[in-house]
């Protein structure tokens, strides 16, 4: 019997303190009699209102005098919070914190359960998922509106399923998914349905806005049997389904293994021909339209191997850019252009390309005031160029760099200008010193009045902004002609010379002839 309770049990068991005096401890506590002096026991309590609340009971004996037998004291704790933290953090632990769909733990557990009997009479098919322009959203709308177009787009992958799929988020916008199929094209119904849930417009803050979703499948056992290279294999299905312009669903093929080995050994290689002394440069030549005057001289990087095998900068230039070495690349191009230049008898300006990894890198104001020092190289004499893609990936920090660079005095021209998404925008950013026109203006010159009319167009914005245009991609008399014409600035190309491994002192005879025939030059001799 309750000899005495306090008033936390009694509010707990839900009546008054008079009602439990003299009361069965066991009308409120199951299972008394198995509980043991000294233990701790979770147990039950049925408060007044017929619930069950979950408690731990430790017990304990007083062997005091004030009566005759030993009491027996009853310290009832309240679980119910403990146990929603446990389940709280076990859900955690195996589902994702913002969508509340299954984590990359509970993914692997479900694939390995999945993939376990190799008798099974079904496959497994693997989708790896990725959104398609989720960046974009949360440059223009803020990560705040990321946030909710995942949780929305969770929320409508999870309703698609079907009983015996599966789908949860590994990070940002990675999603994967599994299913069983009896052939390979059963998975291409999951897709669809997941494409309809991810591609349906989100009203945020007043705005629509959509992603794509680019997918890759592997299936087990066909692909692979171990669940590591399964994911593997649907990963690089999924890039190339990102990378395609034709799909956006790829099943995975073995070849796709041997351009990631052909990836990653390039990678080496190049780390290598760094450390070798394989990387070369070449100088293009760069002249005024009116005069035919060299004006100064692009660098250009060139790698070949030990065994003469030409690498084309456009196979390992991007690859540079991905796993960082364009940094060591990009350093030595600039070291090793400003020392060659600063010994020239002609105080010609060089243009050193800038990768949109260096542009983003911190360090690139010293390093470029370092190089000059060391080298003795003029900063009137540096011009950096950079591509509209570099400034737009982050306006305002790319500005704030380039804006550092000009104070060192280098001047700053915007290269392959034309081929952006946003060139007056980004005109307007930051004060180039040049603009230079793409070369594909030029090859398509000859196709028809449009080209004629952007280049045109081009010119006069770079007159009324007062920026210096040059011309690339010059291959014929003609292109030259129309340039003069239309009051160019500069230019580039075969015609005036191809890159060299040194710097030519005069422009190749077949573009001396515009120049030639002037009138003006020969009134002038």
């Amino acid at each position: 019997l309750i000899l005495a309770a306090n008033a936390a049990f009694a509010d707990l068991a839900g009546v008054a303190h008079d009602a439990l005096v003299g009361e069965p401890l066991s009308r409120w506590l199951s299972h008394t009699a198995e509980l043991t002096v000294g233990g701790l026991t979770q147990s039950k309590l049925a408060e007044a209102g017929g619930a069950e609340i979950p408690v731990e009971i430790a017990v304990r004996r007083d062997g005091g005098h004030a009566v005759e037998t030993d009491l027996m004291i009853y310290a009832v704790r309240d679980l119910r919070m403990r146990l929603a933290q446990e389940r709280r953090i076990a859900h955690l632990a195996r589902n994702d914190g913002l969508t509340g769909l299954p984590n990359r733990s509970s993914f692997l557990e479900w694939l390995t359960r999945q993939t376990s009997d190799l008798n099974a009479p079904t496959k497994v098919a693997l989708l790896a998922m990725d959104l398609d322009r989720f960046k974009e959203v949360n440059d223009v709308h803020g990560h705040a509106a990321g946030d909710q177009l995942l949780i929305q787009i969770a929320e409508r992958m999870r309703a698609c399923l079907r009983h015996d799929e599966f789908v949860a988020r590994l990070g940002g916008d990675e999603f994967v998914a599994v299913m069983p199929i009896r052939h390979r094209d059963d998975a291409l119904d999951l897709v669809a349905r997941l494409r309809d849930a991810v591609t349906e417009p989100v009203i945020l803050d007043h705005a629509e806005v959509a992603c794509g979703l680019s997918t890759g499948i592997a299936i087990w056992p066909d692909d692979a049997h171990d669940p590591s290279a399964l994911i593997n294999d649907a990963d690089l299905a999924m890039y190339r389904a990102k990378a395609s312009l034709g799909t956006d669903v790829c099943f995975y093929e073995e070849e796709m293994d041997e351009a990631v080995r052909t990836r990653r050994r390039m990678a080496q290689q190049m780390r290598e021909a760094l450390d070798q002394g394989q990387f070369s440069l070449n100088w293009q030549l760069q002249a005024a339209v009116d005069t035919g005057d060299i004006t100064g001289y692009e660098v250009l990087l060139r790698w070949i191997q030990p065994d003469g095998t030409f690498i084309s900068p456009a196979d390992f230039i991007p690859l540079a850019e991905e796993n960082g070495l364009i940094l060591p690349i990009g350093e030595w191009v600039l070291r090793t252009a400003c020392a060659e230049a600063a010994k020239w008898a002609e105080p010609h300006k060089i243009a050193v390309n800038l990768s949109p990894v260096q542009l983003g890198h911190v360090d690139l104001p010293r390093l470029v005031h370092q190089v000059l020092v060391e080298t003795g190289l003029s900063p009137a004499r540096l011009e950096l160029e950079i591509t509209e893609t570099a400034m737009i990936t982050d306006m305002e920090r790319t500005t704030h760099v380039l804006r550092q660079l000009k104070l060192l005095g280098v001047s700053i021209a915007m290269d392959d200008f034309g081929t952006g998404y946003s060139s007056l925008s980004t005109l307007r950013a930051f004060p180039f010193d040049k603009i230079k026109l793409d070369r594909s203006f030029m090859s398509e010159l000859d196709g028809g009045p449009q080209s004629a009319a952007i280049i045109r167009a081009v010119l006069a914005l770079g007159e009324s902004l007062d920026f210096p245009v040059l011309a690339e991609g010059v291959e014929t008399l003609e292109q030259l002609t129309f340039l003069r014409d239309q009051g160019c600035d500069e230019v580039q190309g075969y015609l005036l010379g191809r890159p060299q491994k040194t710097a030519e002192s005069e422009v190749q005879a077949a573009a001396r002839v515009l120049w030639a025939v002037d009138p003006a030059l020969e009134k002038a001799a």
